[in-house]
């Protein structure tokens, strides 16, 4: 099937066959109309094959002596037949390059599924002249079409087999991205490709990139210790491309500056529902406001509040006592509902508001209204910030309108597809680099029992992102930041005191949020931990080891391309 499937969805087909059918139809009529003895037939059965062996070019029929059927019948069948043949070889002849290409290929990509977010993972790649093989079940779809006529192999398949991944080069590819558009059929392809790694040729190791976008399978593989472990030949990498949003937006300046004008108990607007918004809480809480003295406080508005909390606290079943969460229900539509949110906007002002509805158009009309009453209650800074997946030159166009002198992103538009498919954004590098660099230093630190991160778990890759992605907000409270460059700090002894304080409390946040508890003996199962104590009732062992950790920092952004700053005198 795979290898005929593509000729015959082919639109040529549409107009050869009625072309033979025509020719078929006209040799019938006539042969069963012809009185000449040459031409003349006695059943419709005859008729029928001879009408069939025309095929060949045998008819001899000439107009004046024989029916006119006849003659055009004996011209269009071999011809139809004839360009259906070619047509055939030549597509044949296309697979079969198409094989040769990819088997010289080393070091390239393997895209699995031509939606969306496969086709802009391809071109992306593509373009920043990295070799891509791309996996389609339907390589006569739109995505899968526009990929060939930018040179990128397409093969027609289902990249659930493994022998379709070895013909993609799996042997000889660099990374496999993975974007079938179900997280359990991503996970299974991860799965086989993981077990098929085993034979590859190349000499450094197969990146696996699944998508997840399904909140428990997700939560299930970053939280489990033994899951999607790797091997000398493969490992991988997950994405999920409503986290890696909230990142995008949550790591912006216009979203920075906005929170620090509320120090001490920042409130956070999320309008709407949907994965992006949970992680947005999250990351947020997790993260941007887990310091010493700052507390979140959100508000959730929309239809079904209650069940976006319950997928939150699921997940994070601590997180209430973390961050303040009120639920405002609204539908979005109407006077009513509006004027509603104008009162919660005036009696309790936030800093910024997110607005990420089911449709495009709506979060974008939702997020001119938020900015309208806002500059009503004469909150003109107070940011708007919208997603949109694919209308980004349209939010381009709203936000340069809505834009002043004085405030450039008093409405943004965030999460575009085609940012987020992006190879920098995509594989968050620098994370991922700060990461690898903490994880070293645990190992480093006296834990060289630990894997080296290439063979870590998940869980514990995302442990050692959550202490480089919160770099950041502990800098801020010594007041520094980073940027790009070569680092020229040196930290005084009060900035790593003070470092050390600030990611244990980012620590202590986390930890209850996954659902731990204190206990004077550690228990794993029960979520028992010793060391949830405040800074002053930590055992000095633990201080210093704390202390440890945040010297390294400026080291650890420097692997990562970044370097501490002071601000200017």
């Amino acid at each position: 099937m795979t290898r005929w499937g593509g000729v015959f969805k082919s639109r040529d087909w549409f107009y050869i066959l009625p072309v033979l059918v025509l020719a078929m139809a006209l040799g019938l009529t006539g042969f069963l109309t012809c009185k000449v003895s040459d031409c003349q037939t006695h059943s419709i059965g005859e008729a029928l094959f001879r009408t069939a062996d025309l095929i060949r070019g045998s008819g001899h029929f000439s107009f004046g002596r024989d029916p006119w059927e006849l003659v055009i019948a004996q011209l269009l069948m071999p011809l139809a037949f004839a360009v259906g043949a070619v047509k055939l070889v030549i597509q044949n002849m296309r697979r079969d390059l198409k094989l040769v290409m990819v088997r010289r290929m080393r070091g390239h990509a393997i895209v699995c599924g031509t939606g969306d977010t496969g086709y802009h993972i391809a071109t992306h790649l593509a373009g920043t002249g990295q070799a891509v093989v791309m996996i389609a079940l339907d390589n006569q779809a739109p995505n899968a079409l526009a990929c060939e006529r930018r040179g990128i192999p397409v093969l027609q398949g289902d990249a659930m087999e493994t022998s379709l991944l070895r013909m993609a080069g799996l042997p000889h590819a660099a990374a496999l991205y993975i974007t079938c558009g179900s997280d359990a059929t991503n996970i299974e392809i991860g799965l086989r490709a993981l077990a098929a790694s085993a034979r590859r040729k190349a000499s450094g190791a197969l990146v696996i990139m699944p998508e997840l976008r399904n909140e428990w399978l997700y939560n299930l593989v970053q939280t489990h210790r033994a899951a999607l472990t790797a091997t000398d030949h493969a490992h991988f990498r997950l994405f999920n491309l409503n986290a890696n949003a909230a990142r995008l937006l949550l790591r912006s300046e216009g979203f920075a500056r906005a929170a620090a004008q509320q120090q001490s108990h920042p409130h956070l607007v999320l309008a709407g529902k949907g994965q992006t918004l949970i992680e947005i809480l999250a990351q947020a809480t997790l993260c941007n406001f887990a310091a010493p003295g700052r507390r979140l406080s959100a508000t959730l508005m929309g239809g079904d509040n209650a069940a976006v909390l319950e997928t939150i606290e699921r997940r994070y079943p601590g997180i209430a006592g973390a961050a303040d969460i009120a639920l405002h229900d609204n539908d979005f539509t109407g006077r009513p509902a509006w004027d509603r949110i104008a009162r919660l906007l005036t009696e309790t002002p936030p800093f910024a508001v997110v607005a990420d509805l089911e449709d495009e158009e709506a979060t974008m009309k939702a997020a001119l209204e938020f900015r309208r009453l806002l500059d009503a209650a004469g909150h003109f800074a107070v940011p708007v910030f919208a997603r949109v997946w694919r209308q980004h030159r349209l939010g381009a166009f709203i936000q340069g309108m809505e834009a002043t002198a004085e405030e450039s992103e008093r409405l943004g538009f965030f999460g575009d597809l085609a940012s987020l498919t992006a190879p920098d954004q995509l594989l968050q590098q620098s994370l991922d680099l700060m990461a690898e660099a903490t994880h070293k230093i645990h190992r480093d630190n006296g834990q060289s029992a630990e894997p080296e991160w290439i063979a870590l778990a998940e869980m514990y890759k995302q442990s050692s992102r959550a202490f480089a992605d919160h770099i950041p907000a502990k800098l801020e409270q010594v007041g520094l930041r980073l940027v790009p460059g070569k680092n020229m700090v040196t930290l005084d002894e009060a900035e790593i005191e003070a470092l050390a304080k600030a990611e244990h409390w980012r620590w202590c946040v986390e930890t209850r949020v996954l659902g731990w508890r204190y206990d004077a003996v550690r228990d794993d199962m029960r979520k028992h931990h010793p060391l949830l104590l405040d800074w002053a009732a930590l055992p000095e062992t633990a201080r210093e080891a704390n202390r440890k950790m945040v010297r390294n920092i400026p080291s650890i952004a420097d692997g990562a391309g970044l370097a501490l700053q002071r601000p200017q005198a």
